[in-house]
């Protein structure tokens, strides 16, 4: 938590930016799933639940009634009093409310060559184009996303105007804040379908979530290129851009 509090510092993130945020992505993820445009990307599974069976087909940590009032009534997780006197710059406003929850789930994603992929007949949904891996700060860890970003465009030789959608891990608010404060994008196109935030984040493959989630944007759309980024587990961060044609 402390690693959020420096970066909120960082960028002069305030309380209410994070709270504002959070609703956001919750109100975005309700939307959306409200349209049913969820259900190409999850697959049903059954459980047992009080001796009955019954199928799980929907997202169940968006929070469609979650307002900023509401998350005002939290306290800040960083009250350590040494902590506070180490880092005078941080303002303790990183809640459980303005940060991911971890949650249950499972991703799988079929990647091949062009050739291996005609060789079976299956038509590509989308074009792997580039990756990029940020060494994290040990001053900032979490500003790692916004350094893997800048490699791939640089990479690329491309500007964040020519992105159609961009998804940004939501582990805590400030990433993602941080991130359109680095790079300015129309917020139609940054984490459109929420994110973490309301979705939260399942282990180990959180990344994959995003990318399935974008993918299916891109589709919806008719958008060309879309990045995703966020941190790793072993720290750092990574960004990758696929193409859809």
């Amino acid at each position: 938590m402390l690693a959020a509090e420096l970066l909120a510092a960082k960028w002069g993130i305030r309380r209410e930016h994070l709270d504002a945020y959070t609703v956001r992505s919750h109100q975005r993820a309700s939307e959306v799933a409200a349209a049913g445009e969820f259900e190409p990307e999850i697959v049903p599974i059954t459980v047992a639940s009080d001796g009955l069976l019954r199928q799980v087909l929907h997202d169940e940590a968006i929070d469609i009634d979650l307002t900023t009032a509401r998350l005002r009534t939290l306290g800040p997780t960083v009250l350590d009093p040494v902590v506070a006197r180490q880092h005078p710059e941080i303002s303790c406003s990183i809640t459980v409310g303005n940060s991911a929850r971890r949650v249950a789930g499972a991703s799988a994603l079929l990647l091949m060559n062009e050739h291996h992929a005609a060789r079976l007949g299956v038509r590509p949904r989308a074009y792997f184009c580039g990756f990029s891996v940020a060494r994290p700060d040990p001053a900032l860890p979490l500003a790692a996303p916004l350094q893997a970003t800048k490699q791939i465009l640089a990479d690329r030789q491309m500007s964040v105007g020519q992105l159609d959608h961009v998804e940004v891990d939501e582990e805590f608010a400030c990433v993602p804040l941080a991130w359109t404060a680095e790079f300015p994008v129309s917020p139609d196109l940054f984490n459109p379908r929420g994110g973490a935030l309301a979705l939260g984040i399942p282990r180990a493959c959180g990344g994959l979530r995003q990318i399935t989630t974008m993918l299916n944007a891109l589709e919806a759309t008719g958008g060309r290129f879309g990045l995703q980024t966020m941190s790793a587990d072993a720290g750092g961060a990574y960004a990758c851009l696929i193409e859809c044609r």
